[in-house]
């Protein structure tokens, strides 16, 4: 048999046909290992679960943050008066919609 031909992975022969399989044995568990995590994730995101970082502002405090950036202060401001950084007022302001005040 020449070098580059390997018994493992020739499929016309006994070992290579078995390797074959275990491989797709291996194959189909992992994919259902990946479905059956993503099937948790989502039913724990059902039940009402918060995923991420936990908010830096309580309710009341983002209510007077939407009354004051609606009064024309910037974000720059509201984020050094509430002790936020850059980050986490941009990701505020992105979350929240200021002009129903929800």
């Amino acid at each position: 048999m020449p070098p580059e031909r390997q018994a493992w992975c020739d499929t016309t022969s006994d070992v290579g046909r078995l390797m074959l399989a275990i491989m797709a044995g291996i194959a189909e568990f992992e994919r259902s290992l990946s479905a059956s995590a993503a099937m948790t994730g989502s039913n724990v995101k059902a039940n009402g679960t918060k995923f991420g970082r936990p908010s830096a502002l309580d309710a009341g405090e983002r209510r007077k943050i939407a009354d004051r950036y609606s009064a024309d202060e910037t974000l720059a401001e509201l984020a050094r008066d509430y002790g936020l950084g850059k980050q986490r007022s941009g990701a505020f302001y992105s979350e929240n919609n200021f002009r129903t005040g929800e």
